[in-house]
């Protein structure tokens, strides 16, 4: 089984919203938010088989705290968060 699994992986890319083209918006929403999911898709049955696993994310301030060039980056770790709180339920 898996005790723990750690989900630390992002990028940021920082441009004004008016600026960022929907490849760069979908680049960090895939490594940032997609990736985290899919780890954590394929690793349940490994956390399941042990007693008390845990899974921790990362997430970031930028996800409470408006900023206009990094748009994407706290959309995605706004999204952490709420996945991390759907996880837990």
């Amino acid at each position: 089984g898996l005790d723990v699994l750690v989900n630390a992986a992002g990028i940021l890319r920082s441009s004004h919203t008016r600026e960022t083209s929907l490849d760069s918006f979908e680049q960090v929403i895939r490594i940032n938010l997609t990736g985290t999911f899919l780890v954590i898709r394929e690793s349940i049955p490994a956390l399941l088989e042990g007693e008390g696993s845990a899974v921790v994310n990362f997430s970031s301030t930028s996800a409470m705290f408006a900023h206009p060039y990094m748009a994407a980056y706290a959309a995605s770790k706004g999204g952490i968060q709420s996945m991390t709180h759907a996880l837990a339920a």
